[in-house]
């Protein structure tokens, strides 16, 4: 996140948001797992590819949150996430969503628990982990997401908004997974031959 999305008493304002150029999202580095950003960050080693039930997905990384402004419409806000191919998806998400993720990003607490804030608390004193999110869909211009939770040593699926299920997979610093296939599909949608 930038200083200039933060304002003088370091509080996240949502009306900040804005999106990067190209040039600039094909230069950003991953997140590091430290929350370390910026030029010469550790990039964290991820596995290249990795097989589940749903099939063959690979480990992204969180590059930001961001706000496209159209001339005559309203803003659009999107959370863009990177594969270590340098592949990247934009998703599409709500304000509050956004908002949500970058705190999570910025290891910012709010005063009171925010509802994915809320969940974490809640699962963690269940004893329940999440292990991994997946976004394994895209159907219609909707991106679908998986949520594993391990419960008493079982693998329990949830299905889940990409938005949510990154909130959650922020706090509780597990992997993010996007469906291979799903990468290919926006990457030849973006740049058609």
């Amino acid at each position: 996140m930038s200083e200039r999305e933060w304002d003088e008493e370091g509080k996240f304002d949502p009306e900040d948001l804005k999106i990067p150029s190209q040039d600039e999202l094909m230069s950003m580095p991953f997140l590091p797992d430290e929350g370390e950003t910026g030029e010469g960050a550790e990039v964290p080693e991820m596995e290249d590819e990795k097989r589940f039930s749903s099939g063959k997905e690979v480990e992204v990384k969180v590059v930001g949150v961001f706000e496209h402004a159209e001339p005559a419409g309203a803003p659009h806000t999107f959370v863009v996430l990177r594969d270590h191919k340098g592949r990247q998806v934009p998703i599409s998400i709500g304000r509050t969503e956004a908002y949500a993720i970058s705190l999570g990003l910025s290891g910012e607490a709010s005063e009171r628990p925010l509802t994915h804030d809320l969940l974490r608390n809640i699962l963690e004193r269940l004893d329940v982990n999440i292990d991994r999110i997946v976004v394994d869909d895209l159907w219609r211009d909707t991106f679908y997401a998986k949520i594993y939770l391990v419960v008493e040593g079982e693998e329990i699926e949830i299905d889940s908004r990409p938005s949510d299920a990154i909130a959650l997979a922020i706090r509780f610093r597990c992997p993010i997974y996007m469906s291979d296939d799903v990468i290919a599909s926006i990457q030849r949608s973006s740049n058609p031959e």
